[in-house]
């Protein structure tokens, strides 16, 4: 079986999203490592108790709003998230992949599953 290698270009240090901003994180980072490669293909944050918490006051200061948006409004994100996942299905499949170590046919799977799983609620908003 042929591993399905892309190259990295570079490696990706990811930042956390907070209250609708990517921000650095001052924890310490992890390597994430292709399993079939060994190569290190990104670096995550291990976020500090500080910036977890305010993750937290952002998603709870935000839940009232939501709370309260009518139904077809929230229908919106539902249908945009599943055109996301469309349009990205072979790229977030591939990253699986490396990710994982999972064959390509194996990271298939977990997109598809969102998309069946999103395909119901966004047609019918409660």
């Amino acid at each position: 079986m042929a591993l399905l290698e892309e190259p990295v270009r570079e490696t990706k240090t990811v930042k956390n999203f907070i209250d609708g901003e990517w921000v650095e994180s001052h924890g310490p980072l992890r390597d994430v490592v292709n399993p079939a490669t060994g190569k290190v293909i990104a670096r995550v944050p291990v976020s500090t108790a500080d910036e977890t918490n305010r993750a937290i006051a952002a998603a709870q200061a935000t839940f009232p709003s939501w709370r309260t948006t009518p139904p077809v409004s929230r229908a919106r994100y539902l249908f945009k998230l599943k055109e996301l996942l469309e349009e990205h299905f072979e790229e977030l499949s591939r990253i699986q992949t490396q990710e994982h170590g999972k064959t390509i046919d194996e990271s298939r799977v977990k997109p598809g599953a969102a998309l069946r799983t999103l395909r119901s609620p966004a047609a019918y908003p409660r």
